[in-house]
């Protein structure tokens, strides 16, 4: 059984489709898309995460447009925060349950 090229071929042009989103992501404020919701499009995983992902959306769309850039990037932290305590939380969730062999918390379903 050989390597499918063609398969290798296809995901190397997703792979620099992606790098060409996060590119134009990082270089212009403007642009609209990114690369993680471009990789997760296609997959089980998104009917998991379109709500997360639309009030996201719409509060930075609602922040930028009556407060500003100033506020959006000093209201950045709060958000970055409350994920990582999201992980954080459910990662000691997590280890508890390991140690006394029950699950207590799940990211996903």
């Amino acid at each position: 059984m050989g390597q499918d090229t063609l398969a290798v071929g296809f995901m190397g042009i997703g792979l620099m489709f992606t790098f060409f989103l996060q590119t134009m992501r990082m270089r212009f404020f403007w642009w609209p898309f990114h690369g993680v919701g471009y990789a997760l499009s296609g997959s089980i995983y998104m009917d998991w995460v379109w709500l997360p992902f639309f009030v996201g959306w719409v509060t930075k769309a609602a922040i930028l447009k009556f407060r500003g850039i100033k506020s959006y990037r000093d209201l950045r932290p709060f958000f970055l925060g409350l994920i990582l305590g999201e992980f954080t939380i459910g990662s000691l969730w997590n280890l508890i349950g390991f140690a006394v062999d029950y699950p207590m918390y799940r990211f996903w379903r």
